[in-house]
């Protein structure tokens, strides 16, 4: 998460003082340096993100405003999550309106109805993760999501990025990105378990899988970690 230093009111408004990252946005890795973008480069730069997610979920805050330029690429490899402009916390067992903020394609169908009506949750930024995904897999922003309620034009994305990623990160993407919110992952944890996404302490996040053949030495200390 974006570091915070202080908050202060003066002048009739409110300031804060925050740390500057020097790097670029997700958006701008696309246009740069697409080739780069691979399925481990995917989980190395994403699984923070959702790690941050689950701490803003557990406070019942919802971020609502993910997309590739929301989040920045350090030169060190790390990620950030930025501009919480959108974030809302939500108390339990309320309805309650909440500000219409939209993205096309990253904003699910609840954030287009402002009167409580729909409620939103993890799944909403869940949503926003797949739509993310997807822009950054196929290269292709997702059709809005107003636009799938009776006819959905929205292409697999396995069908787009043919072999360039697995089945399984494909079909999580899809199930992210389904129009009725009960259809989708309903918790950060359980869309990391769909992932298959572990985050390791020293070395960097890593997709897990079990070992069938000899382990060459350069990979032992990741997977060690594991």
């Amino acid at each position: 998460l974006v570091e915070v230093f202080r908050f202060w009111e003066a002048n009739g408004t409110g300031y804060m003082a925050m740390r500057y990252y020097r790097g670029v946005t997700l958006r701008e890795t696309l246009r740069s340096s697409r080739q780069q973008i691979t399925e481990q480069w995917l989980c190395e730069t994403l699984d923070p993100i959702l790690l941050a997610l689950k701490e803003l979920h557990n406070e019942r805050c919802f971020h609502r405003d993910i997309a590739p330029d929301n989040i920045l690429v350090l030169p060190n490899g790390k990620s950030v999550l930025m501009d919480f402009g959108a974030a809302r916390r939500i108390i339990s067992g309320m309805t309650q309106a909440l500000t219409t903020v939209l993205k096309p394609g990253y904003a699910p169908i609840e954030q287009y109805y402002d009167d409580g009506s729909m409620p939103q949750g993890a799944w909403t930024d869940i949503y926003a993760i797949g739509g993310l995904l997807y822009h950054v897999m196929t290269g292709k922003v997702p059709v809005q999501a107003i636009s799938r309620m009776m006819s959905d034009p929205l292409k697999p994305v396995s069908e787009i990025a043919v072999g360039e990623f697995s089945e399984r990160l494909s079909s999580v993407v899809m199930k992210c990105m389904a129009v009725l919110p009960e259809n989708r992952y309903q918790s950060i944890e359980e869309l990391r378990s769909a992932l298959g996404w572990v985050t390791t302490p020293v070395v960097s996040t890593v997709i897990h899988k079990p070992i069938t053949k000899p382990v060459p030495e350069n990979d032992f200390q990741a997977t060690m970690l594991m």
